[in-house]
C-alpha cells in the first residue's frame, strides 16, 4: 500500500526519507488527515514558509498527510516521500501500547 491510499484512523508503518540528509526513519503513526494540495497551495507555501527556504534540493509535493505518532505528537508527513507503508496487522493493538509507554518516557 502506498500512505497516500490510507485513511483518517488507520494505523500504518513506513519508513520516510529525509532529503536534506539523504537518511530514512521507520514511523508507526496514526492517520488523522489526508489532504491533495493543489499547486497554488505548493507555490504559496513555498513563498510563506521559512521551512526549508535555504535548501533549493527540497520540493513539496501534493499529498500531506497528518499523523498522530505515539506519545501524541502530530506530525506532517508527504506521502511521495515514502516507502514500505503497510497497515500492520497488530497496529491496532501495538499503537496504543506505544503511545502509552511514550507518554510515560516522555518521547
Amino acid at each position: 500500500m502506498e500512505l497516500r491510499e490510507a485513511e483518517p484512523g488507520d494505523i500504518v508503518n513506513f519508513t520516510y526519507k529525509q532529503p536534506f540528509s539523504g537518511s530514512s526513519k521507520r514511523y508507526l503513526a496514526k492517520v488523522v488527515d489526508i489532504r491533495k494540495l493543489t499547486q497554488k497551495e505548493i507555490s504559496d507555501l513555498e513563498v510563506k514558509s521559512r521551512y526549508r527556504s535555504d535548501d533549493d534540493e527540497f520540493k513539496r509535493t501534493e499529498t500531506l498527510v497528518t499523523c498522530t505518532l505515539p506519545g501524541g505528537k502530530s506530525r506532517n508527513f508527504y506521502a511521495e516521500r515514502t516507502e514500505s507503508c503497510v497497515k500492520p496487522p497488530m497496529g491496532g493493538m501495538m499503537y496504543p501500547i506505544q503511545d502509552a509507554i511514550a507518554r510515560v518516557i516522555g518521547w
